[in-house]
């Protein structure tokens, strides 16, 4: 059997489900995040998450989100990453312009051989070129990403 796509998901693409749906990019980001589970359901791909989603879901000020995006994390391999390993990761991206989140995140799904670290954060997704050939790992946005994976859905359209 072959190996389904390892796919580490940012925290903003969990807090996209809970949106303001009026704006398209948003519908459109989150009906991929939804297709996502629905992959991952289907056995077609491997959503996992590391320590830092955790955190910064856990400082979500209103409670009911919070919850929510908790319990969706349940559908998501966590992988676990040494503090010492990942702090010597993170300083040699230093020179990359991005925030130390982002940092983070980027190096846990390195550490946990993620193919794919899908993200709603377009200052992350200017500088996915850069993270691509430092870590070998596609930086993409969950919609764009879906449109282009076989056997995916998005919105009403079947990708075959």
């Amino acid at each position: 059997m072959a190996e389904v796509p390892r796919i580490y998901l940012d925290t903003c693409c969990f807090s996209r489900l809970g949106d303001d749906r009026s704006q398209f990019r948003i519908r459109q980001e989150m009906r991929a995040m939804e297709s996502l589970f629905d992959l991952k359901a289907a056995g077609k791909v491997r959503l996992i998450t590391a320590f830092p989603v955790y955190l910064e879901v856990a400082r979500t000020k209103n409670e009911k989100r919070r919850e929510a995006t908790m319990s969706l994390l349940e559908y998501c391999d966590f992988v676990p990453v040494d503090v010492d390993i990942l702090d010597m990761h993170v300083r040699a991206l230093d020179d990359y312009g991005l925030s130390q989140p982002d940092k983070v995140q980027l190096i846990c799904a390195s550490l946990a051989g993620a193919d794919v670290f899908l993200t709603c954060d377009d200052k992350l997704l200017r500088r996915g070129s850069v993270v691509d050939a430092a870590l070998k790992i596609l930086v993409a946005n969950p919609a764009n990403w879906i449109q282009q994976f076989p056997g995916g859905s998005y919105g009403d359209t079947q990708h075959t």
